[in-house]
């Protein structure tokens, strides 16, 4: 009997890292449904993390945790840097991304940062690159070379716009993920996390008010979409952050990432029931590849 229970308390973890993985899935979902609405990437990108920021805040003040630490300038810089690469470069890139790709694939992009990371601590924090870590990243290279062979005989100008924003970011991913090893250690998540959304939302609305002012004027007073944004920023964004610290604490980061990997598949389910998007069978066998060279470096590290 309490070995059932024990059993079923697994299981029960295991779900939390699941359901961020399905609730990651809707990111692309929400933007495509945005889009619909005419607003530009820059602004949807900015007002999704604004959102994710105002809960944030109040998630903190609930807890009487407002602390950045006893150096404050190094705190605030280093969690200024977070939320560039975290929110203002990776929200940016992967809104970016789905507006020019399927969903699918903008997943699929997005799921290379496991490799991406793992070459970047390779190169700058001089982790070991064991035999089963080179034997995934070749697996997951050959499925990149099959998912871009089987689009160049298609491929516009877009397209090629939206797999650079979505490697993009994968590598902001890979980058937030090295970074933060340092920066966790001295906050608590939630404080981190308020900051890079604050911080990340902040640089955005600069950036897109210098770089594209006009794309505020594509933000309607349309409760439909002020809907559609508020689904973006509560389920995916704070959502599926939640349920997945939930799992890295009760099962450890790496099972949780290996779980979270139903997010790709869940996307290319949910883009083909509401928009009929589909992979090609040499697109999907790229996708299959890399997720298997993604779970493979992944357990690598259990």
């Amino acid at each position: 009997m309490e070995f059932e229970h024990k059993e079923l308390h697994t299981y029960f973890n295991d779900f939390w890292a699941i359901l961020a993985g399905l609730l990651w899935s809707t990111i692309g979902i929400w933007g495509k449904l945005a889009y619909r609405f005419g607003i530009h990437p820059l602004p949807l990108a900015t007002l999704r993390a604004v959102v994710a920021a105002a809960i944030f805040f109040i998630a903190v003040l609930a807890r009487k945790r407002f602390r950045i630490g006893k150096n404050k300038l190094k705190s605030v810089l280093l969690l200024s840097i977070l939320g560039f690469v975290g929110v203002t470069v990776n929200y940016g890139t992967y809104l970016y991304a789905v507006r020019m790709l399927p969903v699918a694939l903008a997943a699929i992009l997005l799921y290379t940062y496991p490799l991406i990371t793992g070459i970047i601590s390779r190169i700058f924090l001089k982790e070991p690159l064991t035999s089963r870590k080179i034997l995934a990243l070749c697996i997951a290279l050959c499925g990149i070379l099959g998912i871009l062979d089987a689009l160049s005989l298609q491929l516009s100008v877009t397209k090629i716009w939206g797999i650079i924003f979505g490697i993009a970011t994968a590598l902001s991913v890979s980058i937030y993920n090295v970074l933060s090893k340092v920066v966790v250690e001295q906050h608590s998540p939630d404080i981190v996390m308020f900051f890079n959304f604050l911080f990340g939302s902040m640089m955005l609305a600069i950036f897109t008010s210098v770089i594209a002012p006009e794309a505020w004027l594509t933000v309607r007073l349309d409760w439909q979409l002020w809907l559609v944004i508020l689904a973006l920023a509560v389920l995916p964004t704070v959502g599926g952050y939640f349920a997945f610290l939930l799992a890295v604490k009760n099962i450890g980061a790496a099972r949780a990432s290996i779980l979270a990997t139903v997010e790709p598949i869940a996307a290319a389910l949910l883009a083909y029931i509401i928009f009929g998007e589909s992979l090609k069978p040499v697109q999907m066998c790229g996708a299959a590849l890399i997720l298997t060279g993604v779970i493979l470096l992944l357990s690598s590290e259990e």
